[in-house]
């Protein structure tokens, strides 16, 4: 199994490395799972600057996913920073699978050297399973302009 997971990992650091807009679908798969992300925009005056609907699907296979987002900088002024946080919400499911946890969520704390912040889910069994991936801002003292986070999703499986 270590083939597999090595072949995951090279197709999820290729699709990383491309720039993903609004709207566009990302997949990554190979033996018994794929992930389908859809992004989408949030709404900068509610904090939430984007986010994903992920569907996921395994083929009796165990997996966890890990998504890992950075703290924002200001893209012109990058010496500016804001905390994000990010959460992942199970929506749905079909088949016979089991998650945990259903709900997880974390922040950056950039203020204690905590510059990134993970959340992550285990998958098993055979079906799908819908994830809401949602990425925010810390809105006390956003600095007007253009905002970058990085989030990276981390597959691993037997």
């Amino acid at each position: 199994m270590v083939r597999w997971t090595r072949q995951l990992a090279a197709i999820a650091i290729a699709m990383l490395t491309s720039q993903v807009g609004i709207g566009d679908i990302s997949r990554l798969g190979g033996s018994g799972v794929r992930v389908d992300m859809t992004t989408r925009s949030g709404g900068v005056s509610s904090g939430l600057i984007g986010g994903a609907d992920c569907r996921v699907r395994v083929n009796q296979r165990a997996i966890v996913l890990q998504w890992t987002t950075s703290a924002f900088h200001h893209t012109e002024l990058p010496e500016i920073q804001n905390d994000a946080s990010i959460s992942a919400t199970v929506t749905g499911s079909l088949g016979v699978v089991q998650v945990s946890p259903r709900h997880a969520v974390a922040r950056t704390n950039i203020s204690n050297r905590k510059d990134e912040a993970s959340v992550a889910m285990g998958i098993a069994g055979n079906g799908e399973v819908k994830v809401d991936l949602t990425v925010g801002i810390d809105g006390a003292q956003v600095v007007e302009g253009k905002h970058c986070a990085t989030v990276v999703l981390t597959i691993t499986g037997n």
